[in-house]
């Protein structure tokens, strides 16, 4: 009995010996913190990515209403222009002595190809305040030289389709740049304009970047002789054209 006894007091001495010291536990709980307070800086990182993201999705709506308005105040512009011309037309029409038939022909064809190139116009703008639902981004973007680098090769390419989506999506940017990047509505003379002025672009020098705004000079031109400066903002981690 007495050797049993003594037996499980050596196994209860053993067990104890045995068991985590201070330092283990303390190791323990070191990392077992560490794992909390890293899971709570990854749940308010997510938190607070979600409502950068919200933000930003909002403020892109926004910048919608501001192009859809900025095109639809161009298309007034237009439709009153339209009823004017038109009004001349009827005048032209009407009956007025000493010209002769010839004379009154001619004035009605220009008069006509006029009315025609504005309408072509006003159809080229409503499409464009369709297009202003949407929104896209692109890999070129990561960087303000790559997106100012994309004017350039649009310009020599005569793919114009992503110019709309260049332009800051919050809708703070200048005449300027709506300019430049609502270029697909423009009439084929400014087109042309326009492709001349950029395609032999070239970036001067290293962009100054401050925040998020970076600042490009630019050579443009037939010449490439004429320096202007393009200002960049950068939002979600993508640069649009925001002044020129």
């Amino acid at each position: 009995m007495k050797t049993l006894s003594l037996s499980i007091v050596v196994c209860s001495l053993y067990v104890i010996s045995c068991g985590p010291s201070q330092k283990d536990i303390e190791r323990q709980q070191f990392v077992a913190d560490s794992l909390k307070v890293a899971k709570e800086d990854s749940l308010k990182r997510i938190a607070e990515e979600k409502e950068q993201l919200r933000i930003h999705e909002e403020k892109i709506e926004v910048g919608k209403s501001i192009k859809k308005n900025f095109l639809e105040g161009i298309l007034d512009q237009l439709k009153q222009e339209l009823e004017t011309e038109k009004a001349k037309l009827k005048r032209i029409n009407e009956f007025q002595i000493g010209r002769s038939l010839s004379t009154k022909n001619n004035q009605i064809l220009e008069q006509n190809v006029k009315i025609s190139k504005i309408e072509t116009n006003i159809s080229s703008i409503e499409r464009e305040i369709s297009y202003t639902q949407l929104f896209e981004s692109f890999d070129f973007q990561k960087s303000p030289e790559g997106t100012v680098k994309y004017i350039f090769s649009a310009a020599k390419s005569g793919d114009l389709s992503k110019m709309r989506h260049l332009m800051d999506p919050y809708g703070e940017f200048n005449k300027g740049i709506a300019e430049i990047c609502f270029i697909e509505i423009s009439p084929d003379e400014g087109k042309k304009k326009w492709k001349n002025f950029f395609a032999n672009g070239r970036i001067m020098g290293s962009p100054q970047v401050k925040g998020d705004l970076a600042t490009i000079e630019i050579a443009v031109g037939n010449s490439s002789d004429r320096l202007k400066s393009f200002t960049l903002v950068k939002r979600l981690n993508r640069w649009y054209l925001l002044r020129m």
